[in-house]
């Protein structure tokens, strides 16, 4: 995986950094589980990502340039500026880029077990929440924009594996608490539901190359072939 220099806020260099390199293990790990190996003996395949626009990591507030460079904020000021610059969006990349890594896969008539996509869930903490601990008032949202949130305690990214029911990446990030269940729970239904929209985007891929080949099936005279006469 590797972001373009453009992709993020602050303009990235053209080498590949740490984050780069662990988001790259992270997409091994779940897209390992689904190829079948067995057909391609002494095979590689290899799967690049480019993020042309990535999801910024912090809540767009305010003081978000300031917030995150000054040691001696305190108060409300140091907690909403608590959030930005955190890496909430990294696993929306994940996420996305788990899907799309997929659906290439099966494009390219690879075999696998199945599609696998990636869903988040993160844990927000509410308004009216008293303090930071404070997760009684704390809301789990799905797809979320770290942008839009002003404050997210913990977040999750899985790969699922509909047809078998597994997850063959799972990264929890944050302060989950004791019962962290709910928030995979939830994740994973994000990413069933995006299992819908990819059948469907790959379903329409292999109808335009069917019709874009044409009729070559069997009792079906190609329009190529030449018909010679003697």
């Amino acid at each position: 995986m590797k972001f373009a220099p453009f992709s993020t806020l602050h303009r990235r260099g053209y080498i590949r950094d740490t984050i780069e390199r662990d988001l790259g293990v992270h997409l091994e790990t779940a897209l390992r589980g689904i190829v079948i190996g067995e057909r391609w003996p002494k095979s590689g395949v290899d799967v690049v990502v480019t993020v042309l626009e990535g999801t910024e990591g912090g809540w767009w507030g305010d003081e978000m340039g300031l917030a995150g460079l000054s040691g001696t904020r305190t108060g409300g000021s140091a907690d909403r500026g608590r959030n930005v610059g955190a890496g909430w969006g990294l696993l929306n990349v994940l996420a996305a880029a788990i899907t799309v890594s997929s659906a290439a896969l099966v494009d390219a008539e690879i075999d696998c077990l199945d599609m696998v996509t990636g869903g988040v869930a993160a844990l927000v903490r509410g308004p009216n929440a008293g303090s930071q601990e404070d997760k009684e008032d704390s809301v789990i949202v799905l797809d979320p924009c770290p942008s839009e949130h002003r404050d997210i305690q913990a977040a999750c990214v899985v790969g699922y594996l509909a047809s078998r029911d597994e997850l063959t990446e799972l990264w929890l990030k944050g302060d989950i608490g004791s019962d962290p269940e709910e928030l995979v729970e939830k994740a994973t239904q994000a990413a069933a539901a995006s299992l819908t929209v990819l059948k469907g985007a790959v379903l329409e891929s292999v109808q335009q190359r069917l019709q874009s080949q044409g009729p070559t099936g069997f009792g079906k005279p190609n329009r190529d072939d030449v018909e010679m006469t003697g």
